[in-house]
C-alpha cells in the first residue's frame, strides 16, 4: 500500500556514502496492529470479560464452578490493565517516528493479528456456550501468545522502559490467557458432567500445569518474572475463592467431598507459596549471580576488542618519488639508420636466405621498379633509387621478414615461385 513498508528497515543506508538514517516510515505491522487492537477491545466489551451482549468472565467465575475457579474480580482486574497497556502499546508505534521500524515492531509481526482473530473465535464459543469449541480456541490463542512472548523475550536489547513498551502488555495478556485456557478444561468436565472424583483429578494436574510453567518461566535469562508472577496471582485467587462460604457450598452440591475440598484448599496454597518463593529466589540469583556475571562478559567482550587504524594514501607525492614512470611507448614506425635498410622493401642482414613474397608479385625481373597488374606503379613500389614519404621526405620501411622491436629474427619462407636477383638489391 502507499506509504507504507513491507520490508523492514530500522535505517536507511545511503550505498554510496555508507551514511545511515533513521527510517521513520509506517510499516504493516503497524497498520495490522492498530486493527487488530480496535477489533480486540470491541470483542471486550461485547462478548469478552466486559460484555454487554455475555460476558465470558461470567461464564468462567459464576455459572460453570469447580475447584479451579478465582473470584471474579480477579478477572476484571487484568482485564482492566490489558485494555489499556495494549492501548499504549500500539500508540507508541504510531506517534514515536523512531521507533516504527524497531526490532519490537518487527518480532510482533503477525502474531497479534492471530491473536486477535482466536480471540473472537473463543469469546463467541462462549458466547454461544460451545464450551468444547470454545476451549480449542483457548488453547490455540495460549500457544499464539506464548510465540508472541517468546518472540518478544529474545529482544534482548532493552532494559526496565523498554520492557514496559514492548514486552510487558503481552506478557499480562499470554499468562492470564493460559490460566483461563485451564479454567476452561476444567469446565469441559463440568459441562460433561462428570463425578467429581474425576473433576478434582482435572483440579490437581491443571496445579501441576500451572507451577511446572511458572518454573520454567523462571529458569530462563533473561527472565521475564511477569508471567509467574500473573500465574502466582491466579493461584491466590483460587485458594481466596475456596475460602468463600458461597463458592464452597456450590461445589458440595456437586457432589465433592468436604475431605478432598480441604485437601484441595491446602493444595493450591502450597502451590501459591511454592511460586512465590521461587519468584523471590530467581530475583536473588538474577542480582547476586546472573546480573554481575552478564556485565562481566560485557566487559571483557568490549576489551578484547581490536581498534584498527585505517591509513587513507591520497596519492598526492610532491617528490613523485614513489612513482612510476611510464615507459615510452614504442613507434611502430621509428626510423632505422639508412646502414640498415637498403632502397628495397624488406631487411636485408646477409644470409643466404629466401625472401618472403611482395604483395604485388606482378613485377619485373631485374628492373629497378616494381609495377601493378595494369602496368602502373604499384601503391607500395618504390624506383630503385627513390623513397616515399608522406611530406615529401624520406622515412624507412620496416622490414618485416622478422617480428617487431627484434632483429635477427626468423625470415618467412617464400611459398612462391617467384625469386630475387642480386642485382635487385
Amino acid at each position: 500500500m502507499p506509504g507504507v513498508d513491507t520490508k523492514i528497515r530500522h535505517y536507511h543506508v545511503n550505498h554510496e556514502t555508507g551514511e545511515r538514517t533513521l527510517n521513520t516510515d509506517f510499516n504493516v505491522f503497524i497498520a495490522l496492529n492498530a486493527i487488530s487492537y480496535i477489533i480486540f477491545v470491541i470483542l471486550i466489551f461485547t462478548v469478552g470479560p466486559f460484555g454487554g451482549v455475555r460476558s465470558t468472565t461470567d461464564l468462567l467465575a459464576y455459572r460453570y464452578r469447580t475447584v479451579m475457579t478465582p473470584d471474579a474480580v480477579f478477572f476484571k482486574i487484568v482485564w482492566a490493565i490489558v485494555v489499556p497497556w495494549h492501548a499504549f502499546w500500539v500508540i507508541w508505534q504510531i506517534v514515536q517516528p523512531g521507533d516504527r521500524n524497531c526490532d519490537g515492531v518487527v518480532r510482533a509481526s503477525y502474531f497479534y493479528p492471530f491473536m486477535t482473530c482466536l480471540y473472537a473465535g473463543y469469546a463467541i464459543s462462549c458466547r454461544f456456550d460451545a464450551i468444547i469449541l470454545g476451549t480449542i480456541f483457548a488453547y490455540g490463542l495460549c500457544g499464539t501468545m506464548v510465540g508472541l512472548i517468546m518472540s518478544m523475550q529474545r529482544y534482548r536489547e532493552k532494559m526496565l522502559p523498554g520492557y514496559l513498551i514492548w514486552q510487558g502488555p503481552h506478557s499480562l495478556l499470554g499468562a492470564w490467557i493460559m490460566v483461563e485456557a485451564v479454567l476452561m478444561t476444567n469446565i469441559v468436565f463440568v459441562k460433561l458432567g462428570e463425578e467429581w472424583i474425576i473433576k478434582v483429578i482435572m483440579g490437581c494436574v491443571s496445579l501441576v500445569v500451572l507451577f511446572v510453567t511458572a518454573i520454567a518461566w523462571l529458569s530462563s535469562y533473561p527472565v521475564d518474572l511477569l508471567v509467574p508472577s500473573v500465574l502466582c496471582y491466579a493461584v491466590g485467587g483460587i485458594y481466596i475463592e475456596l475460602l468463600s462460604p458461597t463458592h464452597y457450598t456450590r461445589l458440595f452440591q456437586q457432589g465433592y467431598n468436604d475431605d478432598w475440598l480441604t485437601g484441595a484448599k491446602y493444595t493450591v496454597l502450597a502451590v501459591f507459596v511454592l511460586i512465590l518463593i521461587s519468584i523471590f529466589l530467581k530475583i536473588l540469583v538474577v542480582l547476586i549471580h546472573q546480573r554481575p556475571r552478564e556485565h562481566e562478559e560485557r566487559r571483557r567482550h568490549k576489551d578484547s576488542r581490536v581498534s584498527l587504524s585505517i591509513t587513507i594514501d591520497t596519492g598526492k607525492n610532491n617528490n613523485n618519488s614513489g612513482e612510476k614512470k611510464k615507459k615510452p611507448r614504442k613507434n611502430r614506425d621509428r626510423d632505422y639508420s639508412d646502414g640498415d635498410y637498403d632502397n628495397n622493401d624488406y631487411y636485408d642482414d646477409g644470409n643466404d636466405e629466401e625472401r618472403p613474397p611482395r604483395r604485388n608479385q606482378n613485377h619485373r625481373r631485374g628492373s629497378g621498379e616494381r609495377r601493378g597488374s595494369n602496368g602502373s606503379r604499384g601503391r607500395g613500389g618504390y624506383n630503385s633509387g627513390e623513397r616515399r614519404y608522406s611530406n615529401d621526405e624520406q622515412q624507412p620501411r620496416r622490414s618485416r621478414s622478422k617480428p617487431r622491436g627484434k632483429k635477427g629474427g626468423p625470415r618467412r619462407k617464400d611459398n612462391s615461385s617467384t625469386s630475387y636477383d642480386d642485382d635487385y638489391r
